[in-house]
């Protein structure tokens, strides 16, 4: 599954945006906010043991983001990222 910063459902900033016009799009925030994505993963029909089901046995993932509170796309220095919080359901 790949993800658009720019899907997402809702917002609350002071002011939000997108860009696409550099090396990286983004959604954009102004002040302390959030933004909520929805996903919906559905598993396969399932067929033969747990293991060989694909995703129906999926328990893990890994979500991997670069947010920065200060710095546009691809100019962010590498000491440039900001501490973010990830929920899932809710």
């Amino acid at each position: 599954m790949t993800w658009d910063p720019a899907a997402y459902e809702r917002a609350s900033w002071e002011a939000t945006g997108l860009y696409d016009g550099g090396a990286v799009a983004h959604a954009w925030g102004t002040e302390t906010g959030w933004f909520e994505y929805a996903y919906e993963v559905v598993a396969p029909e399932a067929k033969g043991p747990p293991r060989r089901r694909g995703l129906a046995c999926l328990t893990r993932f890994a979500l991997r983001a670069r947010v920065s509170s200060e710095y546009p796309g691809s100019t962010s220095p590498p000491d440039g990222a900001s501490a973010f919080e990830v929920t899932l359901d809710g």
